[in-house]
């Protein structure tokens, strides 16, 4: 191959993404007769934020409250500004929406403590991540002690997440199970 691109599946630009450019700079620095490109994380480009953020409505509750659950990156990264920015676009689209991060900034136990001041008994958690794997399973919609669906019912409420149909199998929702969402990323990387 004379020609590589690289096509970043994260959302956001933070340590993943670092760690998956180095890796592709190394390869690169050894490879010098093959072209590498490397396109950024989707929300990089700050006209993906509103887009990205409006394809979540769908899986919202109307009436309920809603936590949309971001992998996030360690504490004083750079590409806080951008959780913290997608955070407050959310919740002025969204009322009854607020970001929280397994990782970092949006604090998830500060989201969870707005989440139990809120009305109503169910508190769905929407993916905001490409692939709903090892998080979504274990950290959102396990019944293990910490899990975030362990925390919601100690306040008395009830957690739900959204499953759509991929392939023969029923899955959490993510980003790349859903269509719109995937329109936004193949015209960004058309752009870039």
């Amino acid at each position: 191959y004379a020609d590589i691109a690289v096509i970043s599946t994260l959302v956001f630009p933070g340590v993943e993404n670092e760690k998956l450019k180095a890796t592709v700079d190394k390869f690169s620095a050894e490879n010098k007769n093959i072209k590498v490109s490397y396109t950024l994380p989707l929300l990089s480009d700050p006209g993906n934020l509103q887009p990205a953020v409006n394809a979540l409505g769908k899986y919202l509750l109307k009436d309920g409250v809603n936590i949309v659950v971001s992998h996030g990156t360690r504490q004083g990264h750079a590409s806080e500004k951008i959780y913290l920015e997608v955070a407050g676009l959310l919740s002025d689209a969204y009322p009854n929406a607020r970001l929280g991060s397994i990782e970092g900034l949006p604090d998830m136990a500060e989201t969870l403590a707005w989440a139990k001041a809120q009305p109503g008994k169910e508190v769905r958690f929407v993916v905001f991540m490409f692939v709903a794997g090892d998080h979504a399973e274990n950290d959102i919609a396990s019944d293990e002690e910490g899990s975030l669906f362990s925390s919601v019912r100690a306040m008395g409420k009830i957690p739900s997440v959204v499953w759509v149909k991929a392939g023969d199998k029923e899955r959490i929702a993510s980003l790349g199970l859903d269509p719109d969402y995937r329109k936004i990323l193949l015209d960004y990387y058309v752009r870039h």
